[in-house]
């Protein structure tokens, strides 16, 4: 016998955060500002999250922005974050800039200054 509703696919990510995170479904529902009964009927497929719900969850999971663009195409909606690959130009310019930012803590650490 099949049940009325089928666990949605957004509904089986968030759980999978949620337990990588160690919360139980009463403390996300508690950091999320949302009721525990609603974040159970959303993890279970008996709620469709609106787009604004999924984006709060997410963030309050910590969830990395490719992750949360998966978890709103997951839930019907478009992607919030642009992606860029790791070898395109965008991301060569951030790369640079982070090679000089650590080459510029390694040299305060080997100074021996401490914080």
């Amino acid at each position: 016998m099949q049940s009325a509703h089928t666990q949605s696919a957004v509904g089986v990510m968030l759980r999978e955060w949620r337990v990588a995170r160690g919360l139980s479904q009463l403390a996300l529902a508690c950091d999320a500002d949302i009721s525990p009964r609603h974040l159970s009927f959303v993890e279970t497929g008996r709620a469709q999250p609106s787009r604004d719900m999924v984006l709060t969850l997410a963030e309050t999971l910590d969830v990395p922005l490719r992750e949360q663009n998966a978890l709103l195409i997951a839930a019907g909606y478009p992607s919030a974050f642009a992606e860029s690959d790791y070898d395109g130009p965008e991301m060569n310019q951030m790369g640079h800039m982070h090679s000089w930012d650590l080459s510029a803590e390694n040299r305060t650490t080997r100074r021996g200054k401490c914080f």
